[in-house]
């Protein structure tokens, strides 16, 4: 069975039909930043096929010009804290999708994060409000 890391790459560019549900199994979602390290890390260990090279670019060059956070150990801090705070009174948690797109949103208030992200109403706002004022500190901490 093949690891992640090298669906990433072998993936990148290839068949434009639908994904299977079995495909998605091990797959997460992740953040522009986090993308934009993976396809760093990716084009050191192999080069991109011919093929893909110029979609490979096009996209590793969106993720660049996006991604909010460029230091690797703040990045995989701030993924590990996201995914593991408590948000709501039953012990709810972030998931992945959540995590991903409060870190590309960095939205400026809890109020802001619900907007942008529904599913977030029936979480506690002084917790969201905790998350969001700590996505600003991390930001401003590799600056």
């Amino acid at each position: 069975m093949e690891d992640d890391g090298d669906r990433i790459g072998d993936d990148f560019g290839g068949d434009q039909g639908h994904a299977e549900e079995e495909d998605l199994e091990g797959l997460r979602c992740v953040s522009l930043s986090e993308a934009f390290v993976i396809m760093e890390e990716r084009q050191k260990v192999s080069p991109v096929a011919e093929k893909n090279a110029e979609m490979f670019r096009l996209y590793k060059k969106y993720t660049e010009e996006f991604q909010k956070f460029r230091n690797s150990m703040t990045l995989k801090q701030l993924r590990d804290r996201l995914v593991n705070y408590e948000i709501s009174a039953d012990g709810r948690k972030l998931n992945d999708y959540e995590a991903a797109m409060l870190m590309n949103l960095i939205p400026r208030t809890a109020q802001e994060a619900i907007e942008m992200l529904p599913q977030l109403k029936r979480c506690d706002e002084a917790k969201i409000a905790e998350i969001v004022k700590h996505l600003e500190k991390s930001q401003h901490s590799q600056e």
